[in-house]
């Protein structure tokens, strides 16, 4: 399956330059406070090994769990097929 991955960066310029809610500074607190339930989740869980681990993210997308696994002390890779939402 192929898919336009330009496609989907015009899509997420489109709402970056929209200002849609999921992108910006002033919900970035709001979004902090969800990935960190999220983490807790996947410790509990014993699906994340203790830091320091090599984890791979699929879907990274702005990089929000990525810099959580970082500053927990893992070694993290993002991958998104979006170049504007990581950049």
């Amino acid at each position: 399956m192929n898919y336009d991955y330009d496609k989907f960066n015009d899509e997420y310029q489109k709402l970056f330059d929209q200002g849609y809610v999921g992108w910006g500074k002033d919900i970035l607190a709001q979004r902090k406070a969800g990935f960190k339930k999220s983490y807790q989740k996947l410790i509990d869980s014993n699906l994340l090994p203790s830091a320091p681990a090599k984890v791979l993210e699929l879907g990274c997308g702005a990089g929000d769990m990525t810099a959580l696994l970082l500053d927990t002390g893992h070694a993290v890779t993002g991958v998104d097929v979006s170049k504007a939402a990581i950049d």
